[in-house]
């Protein structure tokens, strides 16, 4: 039978009064999927919520990743910014060691320079002093040709307070005077060869005895002729059988020299004129 709007509106109060019915028609009238429908769509927005809750927490982390972007992007600039300050001065130093290197090539040089300057100024003084070695050795010797010849030749005033009747013996007379005593066998050769060696031999007389003055003349008397003189001067006693007085010559002679004369029983003159112990 058909179904009229009165009928219909008795439902809708009946469905109102009692809700369970609303349940019940629902299922008898709607399909399967319509009555699934709201918990689709409860599920569609918790879903969403999730979604959005996710899209949220997908913001903040890209935000904070932006954020450390930012900072990385910073740091790299402020990296960037140092590397070319370090750069900038690695050019620096570079530049500042090549200067460094050209102060020490030039140094170098210099320095080579130099020590060539100064073995040059090495031999120069070395000549120089060579050459006044020389010099000296000349006028030395000079001067000491001249001291023997004054002593030669004055020795008769020189020596006159040891020896009386005072006479100079020349080399040869002295030379063959000392033969005979080798041939004598009272000395060997080498001895009168020594004997030879004396700068002056004066003969005279001491007392009622003849005896000879053994000297040995130098510019600056040392020690060295003090013992020359009381070893010739033994030896040209062995030769002659006499006495033979040993004395040294100078225009210098230092007190210890003198006194080590003393001690030798060496006569010691300062030009011309005797010092020390009678």
């Amino acid at each position: 039978m058909p179904f009229t709007v009165e009928e219909f509106h008795d439902l809708v109060r009946l469905l109102e009064q009692h809700p369970e019915w609303r349940a019940e028609l629902r299922r008898l009238v709607l399909s399967e999927e319509l009555l699934s429908l709201p918990d689709l769509v409860k599920d569609l927005v918790q879903a969403q919520r999730r979604g959005d809750e996710r899209f949220q927490a997908l913001d903040a982390r890209l935000e904070a990743l932006s954020l450390k972007l930012e900072q990385l992007a910073e740091a790299q600039r402020r990296t960037e910014e140092r590397l070319q300050a370090l750069e900038l001065r690695l050019e620096q130093l570079a530049a500042a060691q090549q200067r460094t290197e050209e102060r020490i090539r030039e140094l170098v040089e210099v320095q080579q320079r130099t020590q060539a300057e100064i073995v040059l100024l090495q031999r120069v003084q070395s000549d120089a002093v060579t050459r006044l070695e020389r010099t000296e050795q000349r006028l030395a010797d000079l001067l000491g040709r001249d001291l023997e010849r004054r002593y030669r030749e004055r020795a008769a005033s020189y020596f006159q307070g040891l020896l009386r009747r005072i006479r100079v013996i020349d080399h040869q007379t002295l030379g063959s005077q000392l033969d005979d005593a080798v041939d004598a066998g009272r000395i060997t050769r080498s001895e009168r060869d020594e004997v030879l060696r004396l700068d002056l031999v004066v003969q005279g007389r001491l007392d009622d005895q003849e005896a000879y003055l053994a000297v040995e003349v130098s510019s600056a008397v040392d020690d060295f002729d003090v013992r020359r003189a009381a070893e010739r001067a033994a030896l040209l006693s062995k030769a002659t059988g006499q006495l033979v007085i040993p004395a040294v010559a100078g225009s210098e002679v230092a007190a210890e020299v003198a006194e080590a004369a003393a001690r030798h029983n060496v006569r010691c003159f300062l030009d011309g004129r005797p010092i020390g112990p009678p």
